[in-house]
């Protein structure tokens, strides 16, 4: 139990309501943003709220003109947190449970939601290759939306199968993107590597900004397709998003990456992204 924002007031989570004429709740008409603070500051939320902007042109919603920054940290006071994990939706509201029914105006419902994210040790994650769900280049794949539904059978499926999370293809049955994060790839030549945005990747916020961490240090990085098969083989894979960081894969499916742990470039990606948050701190 804690405190959320709703529709222009801090509510009880267990006070929260969602009409059942809500779109995202009848069609996944809505969505979303992820992200996290940082000792009670919010170092990258700008770059979510400018992301949400582009998907909300897309989908025809207008984005309430509130200070977003204001009520984040009024959330971390009213919980008591410092670190903590964000979740802003957008849902359409209508006025029946038709789909063609005219929805009553562009200006969503809001929520923000707001949890303490625990003090965990790093880990190594694995993934599975989902090759039941393909992730499309429709542009909905480029958007964090509410119809998630693709995502979380495949997330389902991998840890069903003890595995931490899935990686998902294209019609091609190229490598795209695991259900939380972009992928980067150490090749056999020793090149880094990540999907082309036009297979279908969102467009991550931790990504984005590593990639230009990276090429301060004249870390090249190149845009590539990959089979499943030849991702396996690589020297080094993590994974992006904007609450674990930076996350190395030391296993995928029966092969080990890396020996099962984070090798030296990953190890010295995330060194880069760790220091980039401490810079980005106010203190």
């Amino acid at each position: 139990m804690n405190t959320l924002y709703q529709d222009n007031a801090f509510v009880d989570s267990n006070d929260a309501r969602v009409s059942v004429f809500d779109r995202s709740f009848l069609f996944g008409e809505g969505l979303f943003e992820s992200f996290r603070s940082y000792e009670g500051q919010l170092p990258f939320l700008r770059h979510h709220l400018d992301r949400l902007g582009w998907s909300s042109t897309v989908l025809g919603l207008t984005i309430p003109d509130l200070n977003f920054e204001k009520i984040c940290l009024e959330l971390l006071e009213k919980n008591g947190f410092e670190d903590a994990r964000f979740k802003i939706v957008l849902s359409r509201q209508g006025k029946g449970f038709g789909p063609n029914i005219e929805p009553e105006d562009d200006t969503p419902s809001l929520i923000i939601f707001c949890e303490e994210l625990a003090n965990k040790e790093e880990t190594v994650s694995s993934l599975k290759v989902c090759r039941n769900h393909i992730n499309n280049t429709a542009p909905l794949a480029t958007m964090k939306t509410t119809s998630y539904l693709t995502k979380i059978i495949a997330k389902k499926e991998a840890m069903e199968a003890g595995f931490d999370d899935a990686i998902l293809l294209d019609s091609k049955g190229h490598v795209t993107e695991t259900c939380s994060g972009n992928l980067f790839w150490i090749d056999p030549s020793g090149k880094l590597k990540t999907p082309m945005a036009e297979q279908g990747c969102l467009a991550g916020v931790t990504q984005n900004i590593l990639k230009k961490l990276l090429a301060d240090q004249k870390f090249k990085i190149e845009e590539s397709v990959i089979s499943p098969n030849d991702l396996s083989s690589c020297k080094e894979v993590f994974v992006t998003n904007a609450v674990q960081g930076v996350m190395p894969v030391g296993q995928i499916d029966d092969r080990n990456i890396s020996g099962g742990d984070i090798g030296d470039v990953t190890a010295m990606i995330r060194d880069l992204w760790v220091k980039n948050i401490k810079d980005q701190l106010k203190h």
